[in-house]
């Protein structure tokens, strides 16, 4: 089974429509959907990881458009939980290294 815009973050056909413009999911819209935590909600707490992960692979690693993400890179995310895939652990691991150098960037670009 092909994982779904609806079936990865759970949502409604409307609202999954309402956030996806040609084949790109559009990225403020999707974080507004779960802005809101509900920390008592298992199922609320993964989709939310899930579209944090969405947005961060969509916005520093395949890098299309500005608030854009590709439709196509949804079919990752359930992997990226699991941990099935080395392509997926690869990925994080390599947003996992973006964000260490972007901290220590002072000193790892100095002359």
């Amino acid at each position: 089974m092909v994982p779904t815009v609806c079936s990865v973050f759970g949502l409604s056909i409307e609202k999954a429509k309402s956030i996806i413009q040609g084949d790109s999911i559009l990225l403020p819209l999707l974080l507004d959907l779960f802005y809101k935590a509900h920390p008592e909600d298992q199922d609320s707490q993964k989709h939310r990881f899930r579209a944090l992960a969405f947005c961060m692979i969509a916005l520093y690693l395949v890098f299309t458009e500005p608030c854009k993400g590709d439709i196509g890179l949804v079919k990752f995310i359930p992997g990226l939980e699991s941990r099935r895939s080395i392509m997926i652990v690869a990925l994080a691991e390599t947003l996992n290294s973006l964000f260490e150098v972007s901290k220590d960037e002072k000193h790892c670009f100095q002359r």
